[in-house]
């Protein structure tokens, strides 16, 4: 049986890092944190991780570099929380990543360079934010995305190529506000079957 743990901590600190006993190190991790943010190296001593889903609602920011030790980590969950902005290079070091769930959190903005190194993304799910605008590169570097999930974000602006250049895409849902106009040429290269658009 996978050896899945829950744990609950106030705080997430960069000098003192999350650790296990050997014995009890868990392959899937739930981590509530009760407020503050994620940062850099929280995880440097927990190397060999499957699954982290983190659950605390007033977790407000990601340090680029949280996660840079789980080189084997597939499936990473960050959702309901006050997370308003991904910067650069938050994923760094999680190479073998398939799945991405962001949803449910505030986000408004994602500085370029903010996927880099996700080069073996599957998933990226980021249904109930507050995002408005996807630019060029929102989403570089995930070019062999096959899922991706933007619905109910109310989003005013598509660049002609924020999602062209995800050649692999197969699935896209997204939300567009009705009233704004937003052109759907950016969303022509994909069939019909393989998009599904809602106005709001």
């Amino acid at each position: 049986m996978p050896n899945r743990t829950v744990c609950t901590v106030e705080t997430l600190e960069e000098d003192d890092p999350l650790k296990f006993k050997k014995q009890k190190n868990p392959d899937y991790l739930y981590v509530d944190v009760a407020y503050g943010e994620i940062p850099k190296d929280a995880f440097a001593k927990l190397k060999s991780r499957k699954e982290l889903w983190f659950l605390g609602e007033n977790i407000t920011h990601v340090q680029p570099g949280a996660f840079r030790n789980l080189t084997d980590l597939d499936n990473l969950a960050i959702t309901n929380t006050l997370i308003t902005n991904i910067s650069a290079n938050t994923f760094t070091g999680v190479p073998n990543l398939k799945i991405l769930s962001l949803f449910k959190n505030r986000i408004e903005s994602i500085e370029d360079g903010a996927f880099n190194g996700l080069d073996n993304l599957q998933q990226l799910l980021m249904k109930e934010n507050r995002l408005r605008r996807l630019n060029e590169t929102t989403f570089r570097g995930l070019e062999g995305i096959q899922a991706l999930d933007l619905d109910d974000n109310p989003i005013e602006y598509i660049h002609d190529n924020a999602l062209r250049n995800m050649t692999s895409l197969t699935r896209l849902t997204i939300s567009l506000v009705k009233d704004k106009n937003v052109s759907e040429r950016a969303l022509d290269f994909l069939r019909d079957d393989q998009k599904i658009v809602h106005y709001i």
